[in-house]
């Protein structure tokens, strides 16, 4: 499996929370944090934060404020999907603004402090992570999937103008 996927999409995932009434309005911030649908053990369509996600939240919130400006997180009905392994699933980010190498940047010191934390080695934590960019003519959505290790090395080759 490649680490990286990259895909346009042809919908704004904000209008599909609110079409599905699972945040009320749009966030203003050029940076939010929103949940992924799946579905329970019932086949129901539900929409859950990663465990941590609040944790991460507060982490993007106070290192990022100079340089991407306000970080925001879709509130509504939504859970939060408990992890049991080696897998740091961090939640689905929009963000609106050029600077997506800058939001990269953030989220591989946040590992980086997550793994010094754990006491966990960057080859032995996989890290999922989705990005959805929207540009000035069209959204695209980075998917990664891959080794903590991995992370720098293949997000770090992201350029801001390839998805504007």
């Amino acid at each position: 499996m490649d680490k990286l996927k990259v895909l346009n999409i042809s919908i704004n995932p904000i209008d599909e929370l609110i079409e599905e009434k699972v945040i009320e309005s749009k966030p203003t911030s050029s940076v939010v944090i929103i949940p992924d649908k799946t579905r329970d053990n019932d086949n129901a369509v539900i929409w859950v934060f990663p465990e941590g996600t609040e944790d991460f939240y507060y982490y993007l919130k106070n290192h990022s404020k100079e340089s991407l400006g306000d970080v925001d997180i879709a509130e509504g009905n939504i859970g939060e999907l408990q992890q049991h392994n080696d897998l740091l699933d961090l939640a689905t980010i929009l963000i609106s603004t050029p600077a997506i190498s800058i939001l990269i940047n953030i989220i591989s010191s946040y590992i980086y402090d997550y793994l010094t934390i754990k006491k966990k080695s960057a080859n032995k934590i996989d890290v999922k992570l989705k990005i959805i960019k929207k540009g000035k003519t069209k959204i695209t959505e980075l998917e990664f999937e891959g080794t903590a290790e991995d992370f720098k090395k293949v997000m770090g080759s992201i350029n801001d103008k390839d998805y504007d």
